[in-house]
């Protein structure tokens, strides 16, 4: 079997196998940074696809009952009046750790710098191990910023740093490792995958904990 190929698809292919060859000679670290920056290229479509999306949705709620809107609203306002009793309490409980504080002398932390950032990329073929989210260098991002989910969890750690994208690497991840401490017993150790399938139900162990801690193993593996 013989293929005719015209001289402007013989110089294509000749292109795309001379960059493949190139990308496999480069170090990891490089590489990484190069498909960061290409796959950000695609962003916009993303961009699109949402507000497409988000229109769709627009004129579906347009169509939504005047009853229904009705006790929606009534429920957002019993949770909004039960965040701001949450909100109270949370002050207070501040302002009482600011005065135990200086009691007994003890500076305070440095807080948390949050920035708000959002997912827009996952790998299909292996979704539990990493994403991209929509901050970067410019954003105030550095490598090994820990990653965190609106509910407080930790969920993984910046492993590529972008412009404007940073590539992350979950917990399930076998290059994720992080220290962590046991808030009732103070013990500390690592936390490490468990398993490189996401379809076991243990997805991390906590492990180099010290031979006098009371934690144990859960019998159930």
């Amino acid at each position: 079997m013989y293929l005719n190929l015209k001289r402007p698809h013989i110089i294509a292919l000749s292109v795309v196998v001379a960059l493949t060859l190139v990308l496999l000679k480069l170090p990891r670290r490089t590489t990484t940074q190069i498909k960061l920056a290409i796959s950000g290229l695609f962003v916009p479509l993303f961009g699109l696809a949402g507000s497409t999306q988000q229109t769709v949705s627009r004129a579906g709620n347009a169509a939504v009952p005047r009853e229904e809107l009705a006790q929606e609203l009534d429920r957002l306002r019993r949770e909004n009046a039960e965040w701001r009793v949450r909100q109270t309490q949370a002050d207070e409980l501040l302002r009482e750790n600011e005065r135990l504080r200086q009691l007994v002398g003890v500076a305070r932390q440095t807080p948390w710098r949050l920035k708000l950032a959002h997912v827009i990329a996952r790998d299909p073929a292996n979704w539990w191990r990493s994403l991209k989210l929509d901050v970067g260098a410019s954003h105030g991002v550095t490598n090994h910023s820990p990653v965190i989910s609106p509910e407080g969890f930790l969920v993984g750690r910046v492993a590529t740093v972008g412009p404007v994208y940073s590539q992350v690497v979950l917990l399930g991840d076998p290059d994720c490792r992080v220290s962590a401490m046991i808030e009732e017993t103070r013990d500390t150790g690592i936390i490490a995958p468990a398993s490189s399938s996401p379809l076991d139900n243990v997805l991390v162990d906590l492990t180099h904990l010290s031979r006098n801690s009371p934690l144990r193993r859960c019998p159930c593996r």
